[in-house]
């Protein structure tokens, strides 16, 4: 036989490559994970128990997604406790931050740091299209200093590493092949924690800007995953006054009058206290109408997150784009729970699915919002990802000990009543503007300087992208 020559080799050389490659998709339905990106919010980021750190960002549904799909996900590591710091419950029972202090975004020593995580909590779909980061001013611009510092490294850091722009244009920038895209909640979450209808988002704008975003994260060349939006109105943040009533041991009929709250309507966890207050005789009632969620502003809250994912579902549908159903699947623990390590969990407080702030999931809730998007995108794009362990996730997670059965249900020994609830009010506000998104915030707690920090042993992590030409 006759040897090769340097064009047979080289022939053969890139032959072998291709099937090698073709080898790699096919185990993996055609999606490549070489550059793995995350946009969104809060519950993209892993903000947990009221802040964002280390501790839910390696636990964020991105997280655990791409850890199954054995790709590299750098993350933007905040250091404990947090920004803001995140909760803790203190030993008389009362739901505090962690810390006066709050964490900070850490830096390699050296070279460029990477992060393709770029989730901001609060951000609205807007936002994810426009909110550039600038410098970060912690004392003058508290409110954005996890956009500053997440949007802004190492671009600002490091002139010229990056584009410096916008979650989206961050994407359009790096050429990612595949990108886990999920926004749109802050749009109606903001309007719910501020006992405000007024901070939804108008349909027209929201339909405009969502469409606009994926298809700029299309035309970078990504194939993308989506999901919907969980029903915010669910959330163990408002209490039904009926459970109020049942919890009180007296009826709606009697009891409502005194508090202002009629049925249908919610009471607002942090108000629990005053209800102590009100119907023991120590202050006069009503609860203040911050405090109460009245039926209709829930029925208006509700009607337009259904809207919003009717157009999130036919617009993933018409651009071919895989969507998970987080709406449908945290209803259905909220109605029937979920057996995890041999516990029932449910998505009222300290059920085991949801952290300490009311909104956000712990590490298993987020473990399973993981699982839908793997389903997602085994479904969509023909692979064969593994699923998380839920029991796995469980038995490692901090809030796991906490899992009481039936909590809010007003019966058994071992239930945690809501009136044993206290939750930090000064927290709540900064919370509630937290989530309204950045043309709302007035202020966080000050991030103490320096707000970037040097390399810490297991939390840095640093990546050069490969070139867009080195991935084809």
């Amino acid at each position: 036989m006759k040897p090769l020559g340097p064009c047979g080799k080289t022939c053969l050389t890139v032959v072998l490559v291709l099937l090698f490659s073709c080898v790699l998709l096919a185990q993996g339905g055609g999606v490549d994970t070489t550059l793995v990106m995350a946009v969104g919010d809060s519950f993209v980021a892993g903000f947990q128990s009221g802040g964002l750190s280390i501790d839910g960002q390696r636990n964020s549904f991105p997280a655990f997604a791409a850890r199954q799909m054995g790709a590299f996900l750098p993350l933007p590591t905040i250091t404990r406790p947090g920004i803001p710091a995140t909760l803790t419950i203190a030993p008389n029972g009362s739901i505090v931050p962690s810390s006066s202090t709050v964490g900070t975004l850490l830096l390699p020593p050296v070279g460029n740091s990477f992060h393709f995580n770029v989730a901001i909590p609060g951000f609205k779909v807007h936002d994810v299209l426009a909110q550039r980061p600038q410098l970060p001013d912690p004392v003058n611009r508290p409110g954005d200093i996890l956009r500053d510092l997440i949007l802004g490294v190492p671009g600002l850091a490091v002139p010229g590493a990056v584009t410096t722009g916008s979650e989206i244009e961050q994407v359009e920038a790096l050429h990612p092949t595949f990108v886990i895209a999920w926004f749109g909640g802050n749009d109606v979450l903001g309007a719910f924690t501020a006992n405000n209808v007024s901070l939804i988002t108008p349909f027209d704008s929201f339909s405009a800007d969502y469409l606009t975003a994926m298809k700029r994260i299309q035309a970078a060349g990504a194939k993308v995953v989506t999901a919907n939006i969980p029903d915010v109105t669910a959330s163990p943040l408002v209490i039904p006054a009926e459970v109020v009533a049942a919890t009180a041991g007296a009826t709606l009929t009697t009891i409502g009058p005194v508090l202002g709250i009629s049925a249908g309507d919610g009471v607002y966890a942090p108000a629990i206290p005053l209800v102590t207050s009100i119907l023991t005789g120590q202050v006069p009632g009503p609860l203040p109408r911050s405090s109460v969620l009245k039926a209709a502003d829930a029925a208006t809250i509700r009607a337009a997150l259904l809207k919003e994912n009717d157009f999130i579902k036919s617009t993933a549908g018409s651009l071919g784009i895989p969507m998970a159903d987080f709406f449908g699947v945290l209803n259905n623990v909220k109605a029937n729970g979920i057996v995890v390590g041999g516990r029932k969990l449910t998505a009222n407080f300290l059920g085991g699915i949801i952290a300490l702030d009311f909104i956000h999931p712990t590490n298993t809730g987020y473990a399973l919002l993981g699982n839908e998007i793997l389903k997602a995108i085994n479904t969509g794009y023909g692979t064969n990802f593994p699923l998380v362990d839920l029991n796995a996730v469980f038995a490692s997670d901090p809030l796991g000990p906490l899992v009481h059965k039936g909590v809010f249900d007003g019966a058994g020994e071992n239930e945690v009543s809501i009136f044993n609830i206290s939750v930090d009010l000064e927290w709540f506000e900064q919370f509630q503007e937290l989530m309204a998104g950045p043309q709302r915030r007035s202020e966080l707690p000050v991030v103490q300087e320096p707000v970037l920090a040097g390399s810490e042993e297991g939390l840095s992590q640093m990546v050069t992208p490969p070139r867009a030409e080195e991935r084809r």
